[in-house]
C-alpha cells in the first residue's frame, strides 16, 4: 500500500514538472518574440515566414488534412501575427519600408 502511494506521488510530481516546465525553461517561440525584435530585416524575414506558413496551412486545409475549425483557428492566429509584425515594422521604420 505504501509503495503504491510513493509511486503515485512520484509519477504525479513528474507529470506536474513536465506540464509546468515550459513556463520556466526555454525561450519563447518565434511568433511570440516578434514584439522584442528591433531589426527591420529580421521582421521582414518573419513576415515572409508567416506568409509561407499561412500558405502551407491553407494548402493542408484544402487537401483535407485540417478540419474547418483547425483551419479557422490557425488562419486567425497567423493573420494576427502577420499584422502584429507589420505594425512593429511600420513603427520601427516610421511607415517607410
Amino acid at each position: 500500500m505504501d509503495t503504491q502511494l510513493v509511486v503515485s506521488l512520484i509519477v504525479s510530481l513528474v507529470v506536474i514538472i513536465f506540464v509546468l516546465s515550459p513556463f520556466f525553461i526555454g525561450k519563447g517561440g518565434k511568433l511570440a518574440s516578434a514584439a522584442a525584435i528591433n531589426d527591420p530585416e529580421k521582421l521582414k524575414g518573419l513576415k515572409q515566414a508567416i506568409l509561407k506558413r499561412y500558405l502551407q496551412e491553407e494548402h493542408a486545409a484544402k487537401e483535407g488534412d485540417l478540419s474547418q475549425a483547425q483551419w479557422n483557428n490557425r488562419s486567425k492566429l497567423l493573420k494576427n501575427r502577420y499584422l502584429d509584425v507589420s505594425k512593429r515594422l511600420d513603427f520601427l521604420t516610421g511607415g517607410h519600408e
